[in-house]
């Protein structure tokens, strides 16, 4: 199935016969807002340009701040800067519905009678809004596939089953690295974690791995240098009052020792990582489901202690949590 960025790219939102304006036909507004830059889309003004406009400069081909350039080979560039923006600005979004319909609302506004533009637009904000939703309902959409698929009609299979191969090899298929040939002997965790998020539509803003430290320390840099990936690493005392299904828990792995302070320093120490499914607030659990427990995918009720702290049933902490868009 292709995805909204592919649907997107094979047809450019922006209506054909406005796709050139000069920037001496726009008349730019000055409000208590400031100033709007005059210029061609460059990435820098994509970067700051507002989801509104950026909605609008698609849809319309004019939109405060932004203008395309007189240069036609300059066109399809800019287009897959605003798209790319977009893409971004909308995942920081994700975790209010309200704003979603505000996008929609504006998308009747400008195309009142639902071009084809408009719907890409109208189906990509809705496939971005819905990510958190998508994300929970394939990973429990795996944890079914491993429990109902019984070996000899006895038991639930597990990876060193010979029908686990091509579970195992599709996960292993999102990460950058896959072994030759995939066995269940690696840990196999994180590249459970790595299809699910790259099936639910994470596209380039996931770092997909094999490793858990590896978009553990993303979402660490994404933190600290404020980028505007919304993939990013809380402690867990701050995680727990934001968190919501289909973020992330995060914990150290055969007392590696990892934490929230030392995982830029700690390249190679092993973790694990599970999806958050459900969250019982009242009862202080959580329910998660992660890849390689108890050789398959399996859920696991987590404790909220005291509010600042998620504990498993063997009393093991988790250090921290990846927030999308919770900022």
């Amino acid at each position: 199935m292709e995805t909204m960025d592919e649907i997107i790219s094979r047809n450019p939102l922006i209506n054909p016969g406005r796709m050139v304006h000069r920037s001496e036909d726009f008349q730019w507004n000055h409000d208590a807002a400031g100033t709007y830059i005059q210029s061609e889309v460059t990435e820098d003004n994509a970067k700051d340009a507002t989801i509104e406009n950026i909605i609008t400069m698609l849809l319309t081909g004019s939109a405060p701040g932004l203008s395309f350039s007189t240069v036609a080979g300059n066109k399809n560039a800019e287009i897959a800067r605003l798209q790319k923006w977009l893409q971004i600005k909308l995942f920081t979004k994700i975790n209010d519905p309200s704003l979603k319909d505000d996008f929609i609302r504006l998308i009747r506004s400008l195309t009142p009678l639902i071009s084809i533009g408009g719907n890409l637009m109208f189906l990509h904000i809705n496939h971005v809004f819905d990510f958190k939703n998508r994300l929970v309902r394939i990973a429990n959409g795996e944890y079914d596939t491993w429990r109902s698929t019984l070996v000899s009609g006895r038991y639930a299979i597990k990876e060193y089953d010979t029908g686990a191969l091509s579970l195992l090899t599709k996960y292993w298929n999102a990460t950058p690295s896959p072994p030759t040939p995939v066995t269940s002997g690696p840990m196999w965790s994180a590249a459970f974690i790595s299809w699910v998020l790259k099936e639910a539509g994470a596209g380039n803003l996931f770092q997909y791995s094999g490793a858990h430290i590896r978009y553990i320390r993303a979402a660490r840099i994404n933190r600290r240098d404020s980028t505007q990936n919304p993939f990013r690493l809380y402690r867990i005392n701050e995680f727990i009052p934001r968190m919501q299904p289909g973020d992330l828990v995060c914990k150290a792995r055969a007392r590696s020792g990892l934490t929230f302070d030392n995982v830029l320093t700690h390249a190679n120490t092993a973790a694990h990582v599970d999806i958050i499914t459900e969250i019982d607030r009242a009862n202080n659990r959580l329910r998660v489901v992660g890849g390689n427990v108890c050789d398959n995918v399996d859920h696991k009720g987590l404790n909220i202690v005291g509010g600042n702290r998620i504990t498993n049933s063997d009393g093991e902490e988790y250090f921290a949590g990846i927030g999308i868009g919770n900022e």
